[in-house]
């Protein structure tokens, strides 16, 4: 392979790995937000509350809950 293919090849690869970051980093922070939501509702927060705090609307939290409700 000439080095101008070569050159390309570790770019994509350079893109793909930091496209995998970001998507890694996004999900961690989703995750976290979903625990935080279910520790607050577990500890009697209310459904207005947990949204004013997480920033999220009250539909969602609603949906975070009953999608992850033990």
């Amino acid at each position: 392979m000439c080095n101008l293919g070569q050159g390309i090849e570790d770019r994509a690869l350079e893109q793909g790995i930091e496209q995998g970051i970001e998507q890694g980093i996004e999900q961690g922070e989703t995750i976290a937000k979903i625990n935080i939501i279910l520790n607050m509702y577990n500890n009697n927060f209310t459904i207005e509350q947990i949204a004013l705090a997480t920033q999220y609307n009250i539909d969602e939290v609603k949906k975070i809950i009953a999608k992850n409700k033990i």
